[in-house]
Order: structure tokens, then C-alpha cells, then sequence
């Protein structure tokens, strides 16, 4: 099921909403959504690397992975100061947890 869509309804997914400093303790694959501002851009420098997405909610941190095929699909690309509310799966890189977007829907600029 790596990769598949959650679907609401079908009870074979969750999606857990959860505040940005409770990401380092949800599984890995899980689906989960978070909304809050963008601290920080790091664009992709090729297409094995992702655009890394800052997010940022009270003194907590998340990042968020996106990658350029994504990342071209969005129909309005968040800026610095973005609040966002982005859904993706739990991932881990180098110790740390992160969330990574697989659709370019996956990301909405609330303001």
C-alpha cells in the first residue's frame, strides 16, 4: 500500500490530523495532515532532490518533501509565510521525520 491514496470512508486508511510537534512521534507511513505556516523554501536542485518545505507552528518544525514532478503540478506554489495545510506520509531522513507529498492537491494555501 506504499504510495496508495488514502481514501475517507473506506476504514482501510486513516488520515490523522496532527499539530506539527507530533509528527516525530507518528508511525512511519502513516497519512497525516498538518496545517501551518511556512518558515522556510529550499528549492530542488535536481530531480533526485526534493523542494523542502519549513513548516512551521508555534516553536515547532516540520519538513516537508516535495518533489519537482509534484512541485510543478501545483497550481499555486507556497511562498515564505504560507499558512498551508499539506497531507503526505510519514518518512524519515537522517533520524529525523518528515512529511512527504505525493500529489500536488496534497498541498492548499489557506492564506
Amino acid at each position: 500500500a506504499e504510495g496508495k491514496e488514502p481514501s475517507t470512508g473506506d476504514g482501510g486508511y486513516s488520515i490523522l490530523d496532527v499539530p506539527v510537534g507530533k509528527v516525530q512521534r507518528q508511525n512511519l507511513a502513516a497519512w497525516v495532515r498538518v496545517k501551518a505556516r511556512v518558515k522556510e523554501i529550499h528549492e530542488s536542485t535536481n530531480d533526485r532532490t526534493p523542494y523542502r518545505l519549513i513548516l512551521e507552528e508555534g516553536n515547532d518544525t516540520v519538513t516537508v518533501t516535495v518533489y519537482r514532478d509534484k512541485w510543478a503540478g501545483l497550481m499555486q506554489a507556497p511562498t515564505q509565510g504560507s499558512l498551508v495545510r499539506v497531507l503526505g506520509v510519514v518518512k524519515e531522513y537522517k533520524g529525523e521525520k518528515q512529511i512527504n507529498v505525493l500529489r500536488p492537491a496534497n498541498i492548499e494555501i489557506i492564506q
